[in-house]
């Protein structure tokens, strides 16, 4: 009768820990799908750091000089006489989009002939923008596989040696299952186990 017993109750350990085995790996895992990502809360972070991140502005001006403009005229100027210092004074100025100059000449005498020249200077400004674009790096995350493990076991007491091995087969969601060969005083034991990893 306690053979009996003992022989039930394995047999209903055995067949809760099957059940709890296929409980665990029939354990249906989220799908992601072909165009989504996970990401740390860290990473997710760091990328909406950098994208508030104001742009920074570099402004650069350039000034260019340009080729001797020489001008023309045939027309002169007409005097301003001076009857205190007996001379004569004459006015012009010189303006358009790039130059305005303005010139007198004190003259004792006659003025002959006036000649203008000047050298135009274009000042480029160039204005450039650095914008901070956050760059996500794909890094393959190692995924648990199934594995099968073999050990060896030895051990006893004063008056008993007990030698072994033993193979553990661990599922990618960290069930273990393996299968125990011991020698106890001349006798042959074989365990079965079956265990599951506490935590994460």
């Amino acid at each position: 009768m306690k053979s009996f017993l003992t022989s039930g109750m394995a047999v209903l350990l055995l067949i809760a820990g099957l059940y709890i085995l296929f409980l665990r790996e029939c354990k249906s895992e989220k799908q992601i799908a072909p165009d989504e990502m996970i990401l740390k809360k860290s990473v997710w972070d760091s990328i909406v750091s950098i994208a508030n991140k104001p742009p920074i502005i570099h402004i650069d001006t350039v000034q260019i000089k340009g080729n001797t403009v020489y001008i023309s005229t045939n027309s002169l100027p007409k005097p301003i006489v001076d009857t205190v210092r007996h001379i004569n004074v004459y006015k012009d100025s010189l303006i358009n989009a790039e130059i305005n100059v303005s010139v007198r000449d004190s003259v004792k005498g006659v003025l002959l002939a006036r000649s203008w020249e000047y050298k135009p200077i274009v000042t480029k400004i160039t204005e450039t923008k650095t914008v901070f674009v956050p760059q996500i790096v794909n890094n393959d995350v190692p995924v648990s596989q199934n594995g099968v493990y073999l050990y060896g076991l030895i051990g006893g007491n004063s008056s008993m040696f007990a030698p072994g091995v033993g193979v553990d087969f661990i599922t990618k969601k960290n069930t273990e299952i393996g299968g125990v060969y011991q020698r106890y005083n001349g006798t042959n034991v074989f365990s079965v186990k079956l265990g599951f990893k506490l935590g994460r």
